[in-house]
């Protein structure tokens, strides 16, 4: 039997899912490929991998897509690495780059833009590079580790999860686990399995030197010990189903 191909972000929040997955990958059988967001859900919409940590505003497009775990990615208030960063106040932007590695982030600033900001602005294309782009009333939506990265680069900043909350008393969920496939019951517990022992252990990946040279130890810390939530509970499937209700009424996102 072929293995099974998964697509597991890339991001240091997502670090303790693949130290689960590492260490149980002989006995799942699987083959692991790191991707961005955007990358995740386009291998699970065009069959190149059979599971993947794939954003929620992407879910509905990808065929036969099943949640196949109560683990995630998700926050309940800061979260740190999906930013709208800006050097004039948010009532002074009138324009926003889109980052382009996960339109559930995009989704969720236009949400705040028309909802709880209350703000009317141009949205632009980002491309490599755009972090750079930021001047005057132009702002940008940056996530993950260029986040973590860039965040004190520029005047304001301002957290997604953080204004969701604020605006909802909700949690947000970035991303779920996500199938293609039908697996028997024992492989879903293992995977699951491999993902808990992961989260469990996850200070374990501050012993990378790696990523200790890209970000200090205490911000790594407190970013996947208190500020990314693992585990998925109601509050947060609560929160997650009034994001994709509230995102059905967007513009046109563009397309993971």
């Amino acid at each position: 039997m072929a293995q099974k191909k998964i697509s597991v972000v890339s991001y240091t929040n997502s670090k303790p899912f693949l130290l689960g997955l590492e260490k149980y990958k002989n006995d799942l059988d699987i083959n692991i490929s790191l991707d961005n967001p955007a990358e995740c859900a386009m291998k699970l919409r065009s069959a190149s991998a059979s599971i993947g940590l794939v954003p929620v505003y992407a879910m509905k497009d990808i065929p036969n897509a099943a949640i196949i775990s109560d683990y995630g990615i998700a926050a309940k208030g800061s979260v740190s690495s999906v930013l709208l960063v800006s050097d004039v106040p948010l009532e002074s932007i009138r324009q926003i780059y889109l980052d382009y590695q996960s339109r559930t982030s995009v989704a969720l600033l236009k949400i705040l833009a028309c909802e709880f900001w209350n703000i009317n602005v141009k949205y632009l294309d980002a491309m490599i590079g755009f972090e750079d782009r930021v001047r005057s009333n132009t702002a940008a939506l940056i996530i993950g580790d260029r986040a973590l990265e860039y965040r004190k680069k520029y005047k304001f900043t301002y957290d997604l999860s953080q204004e969701w909350y604020n605006y909802t008393s909700l949690p947000f969920v970035f991303a779920r686990w996500v199938s293609i496939s039908a697996f028997t019951e024992d492989f879903e517990k293992q995977f699951n399995a491999a993902l808990k022992y992961g989260v469990e252990n996850r200070m374990d990946i501050l012993n990378e030197q790696r990523k200790l040279s890209l970000f200090n130890k205490d911000l790594i810390t407190d970013y996947i010990n208190n500020k990314i939530k693992y585990y998925i509970d109601d509050e947060m499937r609560s929160g997650m189903e009034l994001f994709l209700q509230k995102s059905e009424n967007l513009s046109a996102v563009p397309q993971d």
